[in-house]
């Protein structure tokens, strides 16, 4: 039933899902990262594969609104990259659709490809400015949207590519495309998110 419909018609869908009230429908989010990993992947010198990881971040969240992903959720991505690669989709940009949601776990498996590098920076990176933005920050043991477990997989990542672009930098990046979306102290966020992943490192090293 999923494959009577491409990645791209069940993408459209998305605008209908809310990603969180307050930062809008995750049809929203996906342009977000889609902008953010461009803004990534050039920033990295990765030029040549722009085009791919745009791609990747236009489809990574089609497989959201499919039947298989809705009766069964611990198979998001997965389904992704199966129908990414039952409709043709270059075998970077499938496998970029799966490792996006990686690493799962603290000390999990990395994404590999770069098309799952970026898309993955770019999907934390814009949850962790969107809550931190509305002002919903961890406390104490309570994490209930799981943003410590995204901001370690952000650090790790760029520990493990070596990456060229500051912290700082993906703040700044990922909160500015909430310009439109939340009022809020720039400055006062970024400090709290910086805050926040040097707890994370401390905690990593």
């Amino acid at each position: 039933e999923d494959r009577k419909k491409t990645l791209e018609q069940h993408g459209e869908k998305l605008s209908q899902v809310v990603f969180q009230d307050g930062l809008g429908t995750m049809a929203d989010k996906v342009r977000r990262m889609e902008t953010l990993a461009a803004t990534i992947a050039e920033a990295e010198g990765w030029k040549d594969g722009v085009e791919s990881i745009a791609r990747t971040a236009r489809l990574a969240k089609a497989d959201l609104t499919s039947q298989m992903v809705y009766e069964f959720p611990e198979l998001q991505g997965i389904m992704g990259q199966k129908y990414a690669t039952l409709q043709g989709e270059e075998p970077h940009v499938a496998q970029g659709i799966s490792e996006h949601y990686m690493p799962k776990a603290s000390g999990g498996d990395l994404p590999q490809t770069k098309e799952g590098i970026v898309v993955s920076l770019a999907d934390k990176m814009d949850t962790l400015a969107g809550y931190f933005a509305l002002g919903k920050v961890p406390t104490g043991s309570q994490d209930p949207f799981a943003l410590r477990r995204q901001a370690l997989g952000v650090v790790q990542i760029l520990q493990a590519m070596e990456s060229s672009v500051s912290l700082k930098d993906l703040c700044e990046w990922a909160l500015a495309l909430y310009d439109a979306t939340v009022d809020c102290n720039k400055d006062k966020v970024i400090g709290a998110l910086l805050e926040f992943f040097s707890q994370r490192m401390r905690a990593l090293l």
